[in-house]
């Protein structure tokens, strides 16, 4: 038994090459799904995706080669159940899509960001695996289904997502303004933190859903002189 044999596990060293390459498409793969969802300041962005997929193609790999050392080494049968740690990654990422997943008020959020975590991780076995086109089509899917799905023409996701910054003095007038400027713009609030500070400034976060962008100029001229205004932001969540 030589050096090579124990460090290759019976592969060749362009068999871990290409091993190797489908670990990369994984991290590919699965950045791109975690962009998009990371523009949209969802739970579950960028490095969560490439974790999850690069994990279960290292497990899909474990479970096709990991077991070749037992063949060649102790010269047992090689009958090893392939699907038995894929089995296992489609449990444990339910666990994690789970965590994903919250209820406020009436609404639950996280669905979506949840379902594109356990979809990653089938993608990682598919490329694990050695299934490229079908690991790549499935990720370009589900990218244009997140992208082009958000601008349906009746629904929640026919609206517009943003992220509103407010910077003020006097939370309580700033929130009843708010108030009023979102009920005559039929805007709705799906999110929101304030921070207070003792020299009297509130910072006001906001994440808001309506059939039109704000207009930031018109939004600050509304409260103008209703509260101080020291920095306002208004941003479209892609």
């Amino acid at each position: 038994m030589t050096w090579e044999m124990v460090l290759l596990n019976g592969l060749t060293a362009w068999q871990y090459v290409e091993l190797l390459l489908r670990i990369l498409v994984s991290v590919i793969c699965s950045a791109g799904i975690g962009y998009e969802r990371s523009r949209r300041y969802k739970e579950a962005g960028i490095r969560t995706h490439i974790i999850v997929c690069v994990a279960s193609a290292l497990i899909m790999i474990v479970s096709k080669y990991g077991f070749l050392d037992c063949y060649y080494m102790l010269h047992m049968p090689y009958d090893a159940d392939m699907a038995r740690l894929a089995a296992g990654v489609v449990s444990g990422v339910s666990f994690l899509c789970a965590g994903v997943i919250f209820k406020n008020g009436n609404s639950i959020k996280g669905l979506t960001t949840a379902a594109g975590i356990f979809a990653t991780a089938g993608i990682g076995l598919a490329l694990g695996s050695g299934m490229y086109i079908i690991g790549i089509t499935v990720t370009a899917v589900i990218m244009l289904i997140q992208v082009l799905m958000h601008r349906f023409l009746f629904g929640p996701d026919a609206m517009i997502a943003q992220r509103v910054k407010v910077v003020a003095r006097k939370s309580s007038e700033l929130r009843e303004a708010l108030e009023v400027f979102f009920r005559i713009n039929d805007v709705k609030v799906v999110e929101h933190n304030i921070e207070l500070f003792p020299d009297g400034k509130a910072i006001l976060t906001l994440t808001v859903l309506s059939h039109i962008e704000i207009d930031p100029e018109e939004l600050y001229n509304f409260l103008y002189d209703k509260v101080e205004i020291f920095n306002l932001n208004v941003g479209t969540m892609q």
